[in-house]
């Protein structure tokens, strides 16, 4: 199989004043992904203790 691409998947998280389930999803992921991948946190403007991790 030669000239394939190696490829990552792009995962997006939005979070808005939600820490413990962000946290949860990226437990989540590091644990049962095993795909080459990227994640993305999106903040909606949360002022609550959610940017602080």
């Amino acid at each position: 199989m030669a000239g394939l691409i190696k490829a990552k998947a792009t995962i997006c998280i939005v979070n808005y004043k939600t820490p413990d389930f962000t946290k949860l999803c990226l437990r989540s992921i590091r644990k049962f992904t095993d795909y080459p991948y990227e994640v993305i946190v999106v903040d909606n403007g949360s002022n609550d203790e959610s940017l602080d991790n």
